[in-house]
């Protein structure tokens, strides 16, 4: 089912993000491979739905832009991640945290609100 699917890779996005290791540059990739990849496995699949079931509103659309704008910030941070060879400047580092934080948060709003409208 996609929203247990959904929940373990919540589950191991927050593992990824938290345990990365900067200088390994292969770990990075599969790091961002696998973020990314679930990121927009629920933008194309998750919020739709539940958005939709809600009405198509003004703030729905809003939403999932922020949300597309989350991962499409994420690429950009751990692209520049793998090209600084697994020695990333303190800018590069700063504007993971950032990102990472923001994910957290999405994936907060995930388990706590989505995964409970989707079940309702």
């Amino acid at each position: 089912m996609l929203l247990e699917e959904l929940k373990r890779e919540n589950k191991k996005v927050l593992e990824l993000l938290d345990d990365i290791n900067f200088s390994d540059v292969t770990e990075v990739k599969h790091m961002r491979e696998y973020v990314i990849n679930h990121l927009r496995k629920e933008e194309e699949k998750l919020y739709p739905v539940v958005l939709n079931s809600q009405g198509k509103s003004e703030t729905g659309k809003m939403f999932l832009r922020l949300m597309k704008s989350y991962s499409n910030e994420f690429d950009d941070v751990t692209n520049k991640l793998i090209s600084s060879h697994g020695k990333p400047t303190k800018k590069v580092l700063h504007d993971f945290d950032y990102i990472k934080d923001l994910i957290r948060k999405r994936v907060l709003v995930d388990d706590k609100l989505f995964f409970s409208l989707y079940i309702e």
